[in-house]
């Protein structure tokens, strides 16, 4: 089968690691795996041009510019490559015209993926609230969007949640100069948000190590986390080797996009990393407490935690080794959650 998978990322302007690392290409590695052939569609590299305009003000106007050099290049692309199934990630700058004739021309069905959560004004635009009623099938990893897609005016929504990529989720080996490089008593791998920086200041007297993108620019030089951050982010094989070394990794969820779990939520595990996590309910349906991972709700019990198990390596390390046999066990790969996809296009075609 042919699949045209339709990615909200600019591959040009990205480096080779973090363009290996995208969900897209992720979810391309499992398509192909399963046999099917794909088309990966991304932004071209002259919306580039538009990503200064940053800021409230300006973020309709940017909108607006890299839809229209995008929605009838993607058209086209797809139009060409003549797909069975046309697969959206995200799609903020898809209109719904082009949905319409892409549907017209081809009679093909028409998914999205949302990874964010859809109603938060960060993630979303005018343009991907009016293609609502438009795809076959919206899948989200938040129980919380099927309710409100359905009520938005969606044809049929799925439950997805994230998972791992066993190609560059797994366990790695690292000699003696990488652990000193990668790592740490306590890691946290994610974008910078407020209350994960708030969380971060209360542990910063650990030896903690912050890896990810917009820290330098938001922590101020008052803050203890400015001298514990990386200064970049890490991708693929980086990131196996930081929740490898490191004695602790926090999964510390976006409360903007309501998360109750996250990709980090699979990651760490998968890769033989000690996951000291927020405690959700889908954390504990996941899960295992205290047998397969940790789990915090405030800083004192997060302080808590990892003054325990810094001082009990041995459990520290049966229960990393319990998290990782866990995920590994279930079926929450992104083979697994691309086969759900193809159980739902089998369901819906004509």
């Amino acid at each position: 089968m042919r699949i045209a998978l339709v990615s909200p990322t600019c591959y040009g302007a990205l480096s080779p690691l973090a363009a290996h690392a995208s969900l897209e290409m992720s979810f391309l590695r499992a398509l192909v795996q399963l046999g099917h052939e794909v088309e990966l569609v991304g932004l071209s590299l002259k919306t580039e041009r538009y990503r200064w305009l940053r800021g409230k003000p300006l973020r309709a106007l940017r909108t607006v510019l890299i839809t229209s050099a995008t929605s009838p290049m993607v058209k086209q692309r797809i139009l060409d490559y003549k797909p069975h199934l046309v697969l959206v990630v995200k799609g903020n700058y898809l209109t719904a015209k082009t949905l319409r004739q892409i549907r017209a021309r081809l009679g093909a069905l028409m998914f999205q993926f949302h990874p964010d959560d859809f109603f938060n004004p960060d993630n979303t635009s005018s343009f991907l609230r009016q293609c609502v009623s438009i795809y076959d099938c919206m899948f989200t990893p938040r129980v919380c969007n099927v309710r409100e897609l359905k009520q938005a005016g969606a044809r049929r929504v799925e439950h997805l949640p994230f998972g791992y990529d066993p190609e560059i989720h797994r366990r790695v080996s690292l000699d003696g100069e990488e652990k000193v490089q990668y790592g740490s008593d306590v890691a946290f791998i994610g974008d910078w948000r407020q209350a994960r920086q708030q969380t971060l200041e209360a542990v910063a007297a650990y030896r903690l190590m912050i890896w990810g993108n917009g820290w330098r620019q938001k922590v101020h030089f008052g803050s203890p986390v400015r001298s514990r951050l990386a200064g970049r982010p890490i991708y693929c094989h980086e990131m196996a080797k930081v929740m490898g070394a490191s004695k602790i990794c926090l999964g510390l969820l976006n409360v903007e996009n309501r998360d109750l779990s996250s990709g980090r939520s699979y990651e760490i595990p998968a890769c033989g990393g000690f996951l000291l996590a927020q405690r959700t309910a889908e954390h504990l349906q996941l899960f295992a407490e205290g047998r397969e991972i940790e789990c915090f709700d405030e800083t004192e019990e997060l302080r808590a935690k990892i003054d325990h198990y810094l001082r009990h390596d041995s459990e520290r390390l049966k229960i990393a080794a319990a998290g990782h046999k866990k995920v590994w066990e279930m079926p929450c790969s992104y083979i697994d959650r691309m086969r759900r996809v193809l159980e739902v296009f089998d369901e819906m075609r004509p």
